[in-house]
């Protein structure tokens, strides 16, 4: 549960209740639940524990991935947040196997093949020694959860399903209870991509509205001009104005009995910015299993919307739109933070989506402090753990003062929001848990009543269409 503290703190709650998961399937987890504020409705927090599906990984293994990456690509064709390391990486690789194979060559012509074969041995066993000295935890914990989980190799495909199928009951389980508004899903490194997952298979099950409710349409008619009205390259007001017209589509699908509760997907750190590098596969890319509907872009590619005709019970009929099992991006938004890579500084396993998964992702580049100056946590890779680190920004708690502090103190507070914005500009980044608070959306209360929640019901094959609609 220290993920999803760090997360509270980071967004500012900070008053909860840790009372039992009655939701999730295992008993290691818990509840948390902050009381409602003038603007904040009760909200309740819950942590998807998926690291159990994974043991240890295999040294070997995951190096030989890892080294798969390294030369799929020549580092001047990568994205910038890669391409200096992979650049280091791949030069260091190549000056090494030089010198190997020249090492090699001598040693065959002193000691011929059988010497030369146990030197060649004898060295390879000892760079797996140091390998595993130095970074043997990360490489089969940290390194070898993503290689299982991003490979869907025979031996990786009963674990992948226990997390997805974990995670869609989780969400199941949310929307069956009838206690919540609206939800939202916040992934960080590898967890973004298991969010995607589990976001494109709940939002088949719960895309269709009900039926005997007799609501306009005009929201979805009028989406596609939503869509056609953003540019290929939008300004962050521009990408405000598109997000505004998902929530009011969502809204409507909602008042029409559609029981889809997700708003917003909020990624950190996203290993999906490389998600070419890591997805494509032998005879089918990203873009190709995109354009196909099998991983949903942002605003949805093809038929967003499409007529479905119902049976009523009385014998009528009745005509609808209904979202395709692609456009789970229609009516739930999704903004995207990562520490851009500068010099030494930066985290190299996140950046931008827009460009990979559609121009309506919100993407933000963020930095640990209102202060200009870099903070050792945002030293290459350190900064990819530092996303809920609020504690780390000197001037977080001096920007929110109570209403009823005195003059000299909301006069300090105006001064950090002020030299905040004046480094946003000049940065043309925010602070990171600023803008993570911000992507929440948890002052809900501000705005238009949200519909009321959808009924307690238990998931049956009733909730489906029928197999010839699916």
């Amino acid at each position: 549960m220290d993920t999803l503290r760090g997360a509270l703190a980071s967004a500012g709650v900070r008053k909860f209740r840790n009372k039992p998961d009655r939701f999730s399937q295992g008993y290691e987890l818990r509840r948390f639940a902050a009381e409602g504020t003038a603007s904040r409705p009760p909200t309740d927090f819950f942590e998807l524990y998926w690291a159990p599906h994974f043991g240890p990984g295999r040294l070997g293994a995951t190096l030989a991935w890892a080294l798969r990456l390294l030369v799929r690509r020549p580092f001047w064709h990568l994205d910038p947040q890669l391409r200096g390391a992979m650049g280091v990486l791949q030069v260091s690789v190549v000056a090494l196997a030089v010198a190997i194979v020249w090492l090699l060559a001598r040693r065959f012509g002193e000691d011929g093949f059988v010497g030369a074969i146990g030197w060649a041995s004898g060295v390879f066993a000892a760079v797996a020694a140091v390998v595993n000295l130095v970074a043997g935890y990360v490489v089969t914990r940290v390194l070898a959860d993503a290689a299982r989980y991003l490979t869907p190799k025979p031996e990786h495909v009963t674990a992948r399903n226990a997390i997805r199928q974990e995670g869609v009951q989780l969400l199941h389980s949310l929307h069956d209870s009838g206690a919540y508004e609206r939800i939202v899903v916040v992934g960080h490194s590898l967890g973004s991509v298991i969010g995607l997952d589990i976001l494109r298979i709940t939002f088949d099950e719960l895309r269709h509205p009900n039926p005997a409710t007799p609501e306009p349409n005009d929201e979805a008619k009028r989406f596609s001009t939503v869509v056609r009205d953003l540019p290929a390259t939008p300004t962050r007001g521009e990408v405000d104005l598109f997000q505004q017209g998902q929530r009011r589509l969502w809204r409507e699908l909602r008042a029409r009995g559609a029981r889809w509760l997700v708003t917003d997907f909020v990624t950190l750190g996203s290993p999906l910015a490389h998600a070419p590098l890591l997805l494509d596969g032998k005879r089918a890319t990203l873009r190709q299993r995109q354009e196909e509907g099998e991983y949903p872009t942002c605003p949805p590619t093809g038929d967003i919307l499409y007529p479905r005709t119902y049976e009523l019970e009385d014998g009528r009929r009745r005509t609808g739109l209904v979202l395709d099992h692609g456009a789970v991006f229609a009516a739930t938004t999704w903004s995207n933070a990562w520490f851009p890579v500068r010099r030494v500084f930066g985290d190299p396993v996140g950046g931008p989506l827009a460009p990979i998964f559609g121009r309506g992702v919100k993407d933000v580049q963020v930095r640990l402090t209102s202060r200009r100056r870099h903070r050792r946590q945002e030293l290459f890779l350190a900064a990819h753990t530092t996303y809920f680190r609020r504690d780390l920004d000197d001037d977080a708690e001096a920007a929110h003062v109570d209403s009823g502090a005195d003059e000299a103190a909301k006069a300090a507070a105006a001064s950090v929001r002020d030299a905040r914005k004046a480094l946003d500009e000049e940065s043309r980044t925010k602070v990171a848990h600023v803008a993570f608070e911000a992507m929440l959306l948890l002052n809900s209360r501000r705005g238009v009543p949200l519909p009321p929640p959808p009924a307690p019901r238990s998931r049956s094959a009733q909730d489906l269409p029928p197999p010839d609609q699916l």
